[in-house]
């Protein structure tokens, strides 16, 4: 487990940049540029459902748009796993993506029992304070979902009111991370844009290469 993290450390950093300066921001700005074309609407006489169903829809493009950069990046880590099998003859594990976005994740889950204490004690004015600031962070960490969690649907239901929602955030990134980690270390891709380059620790040393030959030639003698 320790080799796993020291391993992967990197792949942490690098998922939690993703969801939050990239997923996370591009999502907020989008929400916040809908919101303030909601507003002049409202202004000028405008319907504000229209408005209400563009922060819906550009939410849903900013998540697909996220999980496809977490795509991305574990898709190569399980291509690369799959090359360093071939080479080395290491085992796989078909769980890696899906632990890697869990440890990523940790600071949200982390996050959302903030929230959860906020909800459980709203007189208390410091679990109050602290729900509110996490539930701050976590808006706009996930900027990409703002626009479904404020969503009011029929009857006035709205996400954002739930506590159990802000640990549903990271589950799609988790989903994505252990499909995507399992489809590349199967080598599916659609196009030549996923390819995955064996790392440089994995790579056949100069001795391998010539006991792979010597073996080579040793079957098509025996042939």
């Amino acid at each position: 487990m320790k080799n796993f993290f020291s391993k992967h450390s990197y792949d942490f950093v690098r998922m939690l940049l993703v969801q939050s300066m990239i997923g996370g921001f591009f999502g907020f700005a989008l929400a916040i540029a809908v919101t303030g074309i909601g507003t002049q609407n409202s202004e000028t006489g405008s319907a504000g459902a229209t408005s209400e169903t563009l922060l819906l829809v550009t939410s849903v493009c900013a998540i697909i748009f996220y999980l496809f950069l977490l795509y991305v990046q574990i898709w190569e880590i399980g291509g690369k796993d799959q090359m360093s099998h071939q080479v080395r003859g290491t085992k796989p594990n078909i769980y890696k993506g899906l632990l890697i976005a869990l440890c990523a994740n940790v600071p949200n889950f982390l996050l959302a029992g903030l929230i959860t204490v906020g909800f459980a004690f709203p007189e208390n004015e410091v679990c109050g304070t602290i729900g509110f600031f996490a539930n701050l962070i976590t808006k706009f960490i996930h900027g990409m979902y703002l626009g479904i969690i404020q969503h009011e649907f029929a009857g006035g239901f709205a996400l954002m009111n739930q506590w159990w929602v802000y640990f549903l955030l990271p589950i799609p990134a988790m989903l994505t991370s252990f499909a995507a980690y399992n489809i590349g270390r199967q080598g599916w891709h659609l196009t030549g844009i996923l390819a995955p380059v064996i790392p440089a620790s994995d790579r056949p040393t100069r001795e391998e290469r010539r006991e792979a030959k010597r073996k080579a030639r040793e079957q098509k003698k025996q042939k």
